[in-house]
């Protein structure tokens, strides 16, 4: 999602909560949806991004740990599976970039296409492509090296804002985007935000 608001692919204004806990920052990714017309409360759903659950890598020496339920999506207040449907043609032929984008960030070099239906995936007959040679070819793009930058010292200045700027060491970032311009919002937590399930567990008692 940073890299294609960064590449101006996707011009959508999302929201990221970080929380910096001894010396490793958490990020969790929000779609930017607005309050509805009735009472209900404000409640954005993390955003799915792929099939992965949890991978780690180096970028520009940050390591960076990555999760995805990769599998559910919120309608209204419930959580449900997701259903991805699509006749465009190059998702077929895996040379997308906005997709290209998505398999380089979550390490997979494998483009697989199928159906998901009530959490079964179900592979197609030609489903399994290598996309190591579209990836490398991607990656070698001028725009693509200079978008990578701009993603790392992004994620520097979260992290140097969230260490150094916020007391509670917890805040919100806005990713806006208008008239072709674009900037952040922070908003800083009055307390510690409360690390994802998995996370606490980890971290929580070191």
């Amino acid at each position: 999602m940073l890299y294609l608001w960064i590449r101006e692919v996707d011009d959508k204004s999302f929201v990221m909560d970080a929380s910096l806990v001894r010396n490793t920052l958490f990020l969790t990714l929000f779609k930017d949806e607005k309050p509805h017309s009735n009472d209900t409360p404000f409640a954005p759903s993390p955003t799915t991004v792929g099939q992965h659950h949890i991978l780690e890598y180096s970028f520009g020496g940050l390591n960076l740990v990555v999760t995805s339920p990769g599998h559910l999506i919120r309608n209204g207040g419930e959580e449900r599976f997701a259903r991805i449907i699509t006749s465009d043609p190059e998702l077929e032929k895996g040379s997308c970039p906005r997709l290209l984008s998505l398999l380089w960030f979550s390490g997979t070099h494998t483009w697989v296409t199928g159906s998901v239906s009530d959490g079964v995936f179900k592979l197609r007959e030609d489903g399994l492509k290598c996309a190591k040679k579209n990836i490398r070819e991607w990656e070698s793009l001028g725009g693509t090296k200079k978008a990578m930058r701009t993603v790392f010292r992004l994620l520097q200045y979260v992290r140097l804002v969230t260490m150094d700027q916020v007391p509670s060491r917890s805040c919100s970032i806005r990713f806006e985007a208008s008239g072709g311009l674009k900037w952040l919002e922070v908003y800083a937590a009055s307390r510690v935000q409360q690390l994802p399930t998995l996370f606490g567990e980890i971290w929580g008692e070191k």
